[in-house]
């Protein structure tokens, strides 16, 4: 069974998407660009996700 999720500001994010992503970890997030940034990543506020059943 595929699943959709969907942000708050509805956008769509597939298992395609996530499988990618998966992917990019496990290979190390090698076409990563690493930069300097203000503030504390986990301080970001996030956006929540809504599961879909299709």
């Amino acid at each position: 069974m595929r699943q959709k999720y969907v942000a708050d500001n509805d956008a769509v994010i597939s298992d395609d998407m996530v499988a990618q992503w998966a992917q990019e970890a496990e290979d190390g997030f090698q076409s990563a660009e690493i930069g300097l940034f203000e503030g504390r990543a986990w301080e970001a506020e996030s956006e929540s996700l809504k599961l879909s059943i299709l």
